[in-house]
């Protein structure tokens, strides 16, 4: 008897095997795949950028390429039993950018079978639920897998009451421009 094709391919699946790196921020334990991962380096010296959002600490400069460093505490507003120096950054290109995320420590290399992964539950509230891709229960503690698509989305990045600032000064430049344009129009 044969078996369905369906039940193939998911067997298959089922033994794929995923590799995270698991850090902590705060209470919790988070992973992100390894293959986003460009490199781990020591917290150094961050430069502020003015009006940012409280989570965008700033850059760092990396053997020549900025980094914007966003703290996962600050970005997640986990809260903090003791207070703890973050000591990592985890480097992720995306798209053309590069970002570093600012986190207490990375605690392991995880390798688990994608079969592992759960999927999140509907308890999570919405707004944080698009963060997550996943948990993962290991050794007696739950890891949140997160999505960094959805974690380091430029509309994400960048706070509402700054867009609206960036809208209403480019609509109050383009109609200083057209007044501009129109004097100079009736010159001639």
């Amino acid at each position: 008897m044969h078996e369905p094709l369906n039940s193939e391919a998911q067997t298959s699946e089922d033994k794929t095997v995923v590799q995270l790196i698991v850090f902590r921020a705060g209470n919790e334990e988070f992973g992100i795949n390894i293959d986003a991962v460009r490199e781990i380096i020591k917290v150094g010296i961050i430069t502020s950028i003015p009006e940012s959002p409280d989570f965008i600490k700033g850059i760092i400069n990396v053997r020549g390429e900025i980094v914007t460093a966003i703290d996962i505490k600050s970005r997640f507003s986990l809260s903090v039993s003791k207070e703890t120096e973050s000591k990592h950054i985890i480097v992720i290109k995306k798209d053309e950018n590069l970002f570093g995320l600012i986190v207490d420590e990375v605690i392991e290399i995880l390798r688990i079978l994608k079969k592992d992964i759960k999927s999140s539950p509907s308890l999570i509230d919405e707004i944080n639920q698009k963060y997550v891709s996943g948990v993962i229960p290991h050794e007696g503690r739950l890891i949140v897998l997160l999505d960094l698509d959805q974690v380091l989305s430029h509309q994400d990045l960048i706070p509402l009451p700054h867009l609206k600032k960036t809208k209403f000064i480019e609509k109050n430049h383009k109609s200083k421009n057209n007044r501009r344009d129109k004097k100079f129009t009736d010159l001639k």
